[in-house]
Protein backbone atom coordinates (compact mmCIF):
# COMPACT_ATOMS: atom_id res chain seq x y z
CA UNK A 1 0.00 0.00 0.00
CA UNK A 2 3.00 2.31 0.98
CA UNK A 3 4.69 1.77 -2.30
CA UNK A 4 1.64 2.67 -4.50
CA UNK A 5 1.42 6.07 -2.99
CA UNK A 6 5.04 6.45 -3.25
CA UNK A 7 4.77 5.59 -6.81
CA UNK A 8 1.55 7.67 -7.50
CA UNK A 9 3.68 10.31 -5.91
CA UNK A 10 6.92 10.16 -8.14
CA UNK A 11 4.54 9.92 -11.15
CA UNK A 12 2.49 13.58 -9.98
CA UNK A 13 5.98 14.73 -9.02
CA UNK A 14 7.42 13.93 -13.05
CA UNK A 15 4.06 15.25 -14.61
CA UNK A 16 4.16 18.24 -12.60
CA UNK A 17 8.02 19.39 -12.68
CA UNK A 18 8.48 18.88 -16.29
CA UNK A 19 6.33 21.49 -17.71
CA UNK A 20 7.21 23.78 -15.05
CA UNK A 21 10.89 23.20 -15.32
CA UNK A 22 10.40 23.63 -19.42
CA UNK A 23 8.15 26.68 -18.72
CA UNK A 24 10.83 28.61 -16.14
CA UNK A 25 13.70 27.58 -19.17
CA UNK A 26 11.32 29.17 -21.93
CA UNK A 27 10.43 32.34 -19.82
CA UNK A 28 14.18 33.40 -19.05
CA UNK A 29 15.59 32.60 -22.57
CA UNK A 30 12.41 34.52 -23.59
CA UNK A 31 13.06 37.39 -21.40
CA UNK A 32 16.78 38.03 -22.41
CA UNK A 33 15.65 37.69 -26.45
CA UNK A 34 13.10 40.55 -25.70
CA UNK A 35 16.16 42.39 -23.22
CA UNK A 36 17.97 42.52 -26.17
CA UNK A 37 16.09 42.92 -28.99
CA UNK A 38 14.15 45.91 -26.89
CA UNK A 39 17.54 47.55 -25.72
CA UNK A 40 15.93 51.12 -25.37
CA UNK A 41 13.44 50.40 -22.93
CA UNK A 42 12.83 48.67 -19.21
CA UNK A 43 15.00 45.99 -18.89
CA UNK A 44 13.66 42.51 -17.38
CA UNK A 45 15.70 40.50 -15.05
CA UNK A 46 15.12 36.92 -16.50
CA UNK A 47 15.33 35.19 -13.29
CA UNK A 48 13.18 37.12 -11.37
CA UNK A 49 10.72 37.38 -14.24
CA UNK A 50 10.97 33.47 -14.34
CA UNK A 51 10.08 33.44 -10.73
CA UNK A 52 7.39 35.62 -10.60
CA UNK A 53 5.53 33.75 -13.24
CA UNK A 54 6.06 30.29 -11.18
CA UNK A 55 5.66 32.11 -7.85
CA UNK A 56 2.95 34.88 -8.34
CA UNK A 57 -0.73 33.79 -9.70
CA UNK A 58 -1.72 35.13 -12.72
CA UNK A 59 1.38 37.23 -13.07
CA UNK A 60 2.20 35.52 -16.24
CA UNK A 61 -0.79 36.46 -18.05
CA UNK A 62 1.05 40.36 -17.44
CA UNK A 63 4.52 39.42 -18.46
CA UNK A 64 2.70 38.22 -21.79
CA UNK A 65 0.83 41.12 -22.26
CA UNK A 66 3.94 43.19 -21.39
CA UNK A 67 6.60 41.63 -23.37
CA UNK A 68 4.35 41.64 -26.23
CA UNK A 69 3.62 45.04 -26.20
CA UNK A 70 7.33 45.62 -25.49
CA UNK A 71 7.78 44.04 -29.07
CA UNK A 72 5.32 45.89 -30.35
CA UNK A 73 6.54 49.05 -29.37
CA UNK A 74 10.14 48.11 -31.17
CA UNK A 75 8.61 47.05 -34.28
CA UNK A 76 6.96 50.24 -34.50
CA UNK A 77 10.19 52.02 -34.05
CA UNK A 78 11.72 50.38 -36.61
CA UNK A 79 8.45 51.10 -39.32
CA UNK A 80 7.59 47.52 -39.80
CA UNK A 81 4.20 46.78 -40.61
CA UNK A 82 3.27 43.76 -37.69
CA UNK A 83 0.51 42.81 -35.90
CA UNK A 84 0.13 43.70 -32.34
CA UNK A 85 0.71 41.04 -30.32
CA UNK A 86 0.24 42.17 -26.76
CA UNK A 87 -3.91 41.47 -26.26
CA UNK A 88 -2.92 38.18 -27.62
CA UNK A 89 -0.46 37.11 -25.86
CA UNK A 90 -2.64 38.22 -22.69
CA UNK A 91 -5.32 36.01 -23.42
CA UNK A 92 -3.57 33.14 -24.49
CA UNK A 93 -1.43 33.62 -21.29
CA UNK A 94 -4.77 32.82 -19.68
CA UNK A 95 -5.29 30.01 -21.73
CA UNK A 96 -2.34 28.62 -22.61
CA UNK A 97 1.07 30.18 -21.04
CA UNK A 98 3.37 28.63 -23.40
CA UNK A 99 2.21 29.46 -26.64
CA UNK A 100 1.93 32.96 -25.13
CA UNK A 101 5.68 32.29 -24.23
CA UNK A 102 6.24 30.84 -28.08
CA UNK A 103 4.29 33.79 -29.78
CA UNK A 104 6.66 36.46 -27.69
CA UNK A 105 9.66 34.39 -28.48
CA UNK A 106 8.78 34.13 -32.71
CA UNK A 107 8.16 37.98 -32.53
CA UNK A 108 11.86 38.65 -30.96
CA UNK A 109 12.99 36.47 -33.63
CA UNK A 110 11.39 37.61 -36.81
CA UNK A 111 12.19 41.03 -35.20
CA UNK A 112 15.81 40.06 -35.23
CA UNK A 113 15.98 38.89 -38.24
CA UNK A 114 14.30 42.09 -39.74
CA UNK A 115 16.53 44.78 -38.29
CA UNK A 116 19.84 42.63 -39.36
CA UNK A 117 18.84 42.41 -42.58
Amino acid sequence: MGVMYLLTALEFLVIVSIPLLLYMFFVHNTTKRVNMVCRHSNKYGPVSQMFLCCLVPFYFIYWGWRQGDRLDTETAKHGLNYASIGPSCMWMGLVMPLIAVAIVRNRAQSLVKEVSA
